[in-house]
């Protein structure tokens, strides 16, 4: 439980998430620690949503750039937690976002690669604390600088996430959309905000 939401929160607080005029769909990969899962993510304007099977259970997560809000599912329970997240444009071009991360650690670009059809700048992040290690981000010009690639290594390991088979195009606004019948759920006991974003767990 606590190993998903760290890696989802890792994923969506450092790669921000959206820019204004981006619309896609891809498969999504991840790994933590040896642990490999696979899921779906659906990005439009300012809105993301994130699907990922642990154990042949799906989690959510559903970050609305536009609210300032980061909603986080579990569909077998019904249930959801609620974070105050960043408002306003997301994604790279996101400079509020950018500040965060440089304030915390070093940037070093690393050219241009193409990551799943797409030309990538890629930057290196090195925390100033050494035990969050570093980060290395991929973000596609095309997609609004949206992180397509993200990969970081610290002391206790490493996490890995990558988009595939991407698919432009406008995406249902219902899947943006807190469904109805959820009910909200307690934080985990020592569960941290989120990385870099300064806000309030709700």
């Amino acid at each position: 439980m606590l190993r998903w939401f760290a890696t989802v929160i890792l994923c969506l607080a450092m790669g921000y998430g959206v820019c204004l005029a981006t619309d896609f769909s891809a498969d999504v990969s991840q790994s933590m620690g040896g642990m490999k899962t696979g899921g779906k993510v659906y990005v439009s304007g300012q809105k993301m949503r994130q699907e990922v099977a642990m154990a042949a259970t799906k989690q959510i997560v559903i970050v609305r750039g536009d609210k300032g809000l980061v909603y986080m599912l579990q569909p077998a329970a019904r249930q959801y937690m609620k974070m105050q997240g960043v408002k306003g444009e997301l994604g790279m071009n996101n400079s509020k976002a950018m500040d965060e991360l440089r304030k915390s650690a070093t940037q070093k670009r690393l050219g241009r690669e193409n990551v799943s059809g797409y030309s990538c700048d890629k930057s290196l992040f090195t925390f100033k604390d050494k035990k969050r290690g570093t980060l290395t981000l991929w973000s596609a010009t095309k997609l609004g600088g949206h992180p397509i690639k993200t990969e970081m290594k610290t002391s206790r390991g490493g996490v890995f996430m990558e988009y595939k088979n991407i698919k432009e195009g406008r995406q249902s606004a219902s899947l943006f959309e807190l469904p109805a019948g959820y009910k909200p759920m307690k934080m985990p006991a020592g569960m941290p905000g989120m990385p870099g974003v300064p806000g309030k767990r709700k």
